[in-house]
This record gives C-alpha cells, sequence and structure tokens, in this order.
C-alpha cells in the first residue's frame, strides 16, 4: 500500500472494527498500516471482506496476511536470504575489508569465528557452515545487543540497575 491508500484502508478497517464493536486507536490503525503495507489496498479490502464473513474475532494483522496468503517472512527464510547475502559477500570483497551486513548477520558472523575466518572457509564446508549460521540466526535475530555484550556484561548492568535503582544512568541501556 502506499501513503494515498491510507484512507480507503482505514475506512476498511473502521468497518470491520465496528461490525466487532472493537475501538481503534490512532496507534492501532497506524501499528496495522505499516504491518500490512507490503500488501495492494486491493488485496487488503478482499481480505477484510472475507475476514468479515469468516471470522468471529477482530483479526489480527497475520490473520489478514494469511487469507490474501501473505504471511509474514519466517525466521529461517530470513536467515536463508543472509546467508546468500553473506556467500555474496565472501565472493565479490576484498577480504581484508568486511562489507556492512545486517546487523545479526555481523552478530552471528563474529560467533562463527569473524570475517578473516569466514573468507578461509572452503566451499566443501559451507553445508555444515550454512546448518550452523542458521542456528545462530534464529537465536541472534532480535538479540544482537545482548550477544554483542555478552553475558557476563549484561548481568553486570542488571547488577548495577539493582544496586542503584533511584539513577536512570544506573540502568541497563537496553532498559531505559
Amino acid at each position: 500500500m502506499e501513503q494515498q491508500d491510507k484512507k480507503r484502508f482505514i475506512t476498511a478497517l473502521a468497518a470491520l472494527s465496528e461490525i466487532h464493536n472493537k475501538e481503534l486507536s490512532q496507534a492501532v490503525l497506524d501499528l496495522y498500516f505499516g504491518s500490512l503495507s507490503d500488501l495492494g489496498i486491493d488485496e487488503l479490502e478482499r481480505a477484510i471482506a472475507v475476514a468479515v464473513s469468516t471470522l468471529r474475532w477482530f483479526p489480527k494483522p497475520v490473520e489478514l496476511r494469511e487469507i490474501v496468503g501473505k504471511s509474514a517472512p519466517k525466521l529461517e527464510d530470513l536467515a536463508a536470504a543472509e546467508w546468500t547475502a553473506l556467500l555474496h559477500a565472501l565472493e565479490t570483497n576484498v577480504h581484508y575489508s568486511p562489507p556492512k551486513l545486517h546487523p545479526t548477520t555481523e552478530v552471528v558472523l563474529r560467533q562463527m569465528g569473524g570475517w578473516q575466518t569466514a573468507c578461509q572457509w572452503e566451499r566443501k564446508h559451507y553445508d555444515f557452515k550454512r546448518r550452523d549460521f542458521f542456528e545462530l540466526w534464529q537465536i541472534a535475530n532480535g538479540n544482537e545487543p545482548q550477544m554483542i555484550e555478552g553475558a557476563d556484561a549484561m548481568l553486570a548492568k542488571i547488577e548495577a540497575g539493582r544496586r542503584d535503582t533511584t539513577s536512570p544512568a544506573a540502568l541497563p541501556e537496553w532498559r531505559q
């Protein structure tokens, strides 16, 4: 959807919310619009029409996506795309200068020995590396700051926050 579709989107979602006696705040409307913005407005209106006749409760964005057959990407799909990007980077970049990668990929690559180590991987071992990469990527996704700092640093921040809860500076930065 484009920004110019927002009025049609709000009208369709408002009608659906009225049927379900659900009030929608501007924040919720913005959240739905953002999470469904990759769908076309016609697709979304069809999904809402189906939802009216098939769902008992007000649908979540994921349910509207499922109606049109476009679910959100799975972590394994994202990991696969990042693996492909990493292999491309290994093939095309100068080995002493690491490229800019997705933050999760950078964390995983660091866990797997870093850029220089990856540059030394032999193609015959790519299947094993791929398996490790997928597993680590799915664990690391969304947890990059904690993985970068490590468990000891995170525990120290938590302890510092417990000792002095009156000072915002004492709270771990991820809790502020």
